[in-house]
């Protein structure tokens, strides 16, 4: 007995002596983490102001948002989205339940609760006297196959919504490759694990793992290995193509993903009884002067409009709807043969004068240009473009059968078969409220 007590003591102390070694090794050679981000570091939880985490590890989605936490400006209600302040006030009856589906641009990455695109399309709505309460599903860094799912998962059984909106973005293609949860093979499409990605470790390490360890060089090493393996923050081993694959194919295998999740969520549409709506938001670069090096990525967008455009789902593209509202000329200019996007002649355009369009509507935020979220303004113009036509669609009799509005008054929504509109069958014309 004597001497298993002396070996267990000797193993202890010759394991913490090789933690404590590796420790100062990383801490010689001067080791930080180059990793870790913004998606694990910590927040403030209610009154009691406890040290919370705002994104955590989730077993299908690789990380989710966590529930009833502050963080900076940002905050989420008990299922984990972003708040909508008014729908925790005493005298608000909710509406017709609406869903906004996306990345960071929904969610509101960089503005206030109530300068995000979900919440100003609502309070648009309601103040031309459409009953509706807009959920914000926006979670940033998320791409097509996260959305998915999340939706399909968590958001079709918490807030039925009678309307989705799907809201891609540019680097949804990037995105696709980099969590990519859903992978190609001989029989179709195949569902991977989310621990494969290399963020489902960093989350569940951190989200469970004393600060004092969390504090420690050699914890940073471990939960940065898998990305440094990888070679890349996001990568799912197995799925996510290599760096150098030529952009062709990066550009196929992902646009042909985006076209099956579609195809997914269109039978969703017809189960859960929604409408479906996609949409391409607001493109920094389309308001931006044509460059050759923007060239390529402009290819890249009309690549994703096409995708969208065939899919048999109605589509609007922010871009060319607050071109074609605010400044007719911004429109011809951008599909002219030049493919400049905007006028340097032309001033207040926008409601603003600066030339650079690009500058006016985007926040100068730390990611590159071209990548730019909205700011409060760009949010604005997004919801009046999309709340125009989502009026048309309230307005709809096929619409108005299925949610049985009485003068836009008391509403109980009734969930009967109906077919889903397609951008053929979309009204054009809007009708009374009376209608």
């Amino acid at each position: 007995m004597h001497k298993k007590i002396i070996r267990s003591g000797v193993l202890f102390l010759s394991v913490f002596a090789a933690l404590a070694l590796c420790e100062a090794t990383l801490g010689i050679f001067g080791y930080k983490s180059k990793i870790i981000n913004w998606r694990f570091t910590q927040g403030y939880v209610g009154a009691q102001q406890q040290l919370e985490m705002p994104y955590i590890a989730d077993d299908r989605l690789i990380y989710r948002q966590n529930a009833s936490i502050t963080h900076g400006t940002y905050s989420t209600n008990p299922n984990g989205l972003r708040i909508n302040p008014e729908h925790a006030s005493a005298d608000y009856t909710p509406g017709i339940p609406m869903l906004m589906l996306g990345d960071s641009f929904v969610y509101g990455e960089g503005v206030s609760d109530r300068s995000t695109y979900p919440y100003i399309t609502e309070a648009i709505l309601r103040k031309e006297g459409y009953p509706v309460s807009i959920y914000n599903g926006g979670i940033d860094g998320y791409g097509p196959d996260q959305e998915y799912i999340y939706l399909r998962d968590f958001l079709l059984s918490e807030y039925h919504p009678s309307i989705v909106v799907w809201n891609f973005n540019m680097n949804d293609i990037v995105d696709a490759n980099e969590a990519c949860l859903f992978k190609k093979k001989a029989r179709g499409y195949v569902r991977l694990a989310a621990w494969r990605n290399t963020l489902f470790f960093p989350a569940f390490a951190i989200q469970h793992t004393p600060i004092w360890i969390r504090n420690t060089k050699l914890f940073t090493f471990l939960i940065d290995l898998p990305a440094l393996i990888a070679g890349r923050e996001r990568y799912t081993f197995g799925c996510t193509l290599p760096k150098n694959v030529p952009d062709e194919l990066l550009d196929k295998t992902e646009l042909d993903k985006i076209s099956y999740l579609l195809s997914q969520i269109k039978i969703l549409s017809e189960k859960n009884h929604f409408y479906l709506i996609t949409t391409i938001v607001p493109f920094q670069y389309y308001f931006a002067p044509q460059t050759p090096n923007t060239e390529p990525i402009m290819e890249k967008y009309e690549k994703l409009k096409e995708t969208l455009r065939s899919s048999g789902v109605p589509y609007l593209d922010a871009s060319e709807l607050i071109a074609r509202t605010h400044q007719p000329t911004l429109f011809t200019y951008r599909i002219s043969e030049s493919k400049t996007a905007y006028s340097p002649t032309t001033s207040d355009v926008l409601g603003t004068s600066d030339e650079n369009l690009a500058d006016t509507i985007f926040l100068p935020d730390s990611f590159g240009f071209g990548w730019h979220h909205l700011n409060s303004r760009g949010n604005e113009l997004f919801a009046e473009v999309i709340g125009e036509k989502l009026k048309t669609l309230l307005n709809a009799p096929e619409f108005l059968r299925v949610a049985q509005i009485s003068a836009w008054g008391d509403f109980t929504t009734k969930r009967g078969p109906f077919k889903s509109f397609s951008p053929s069958t979309m009204p054009t014309k809007q009708a009374s409220k009376n209608d």
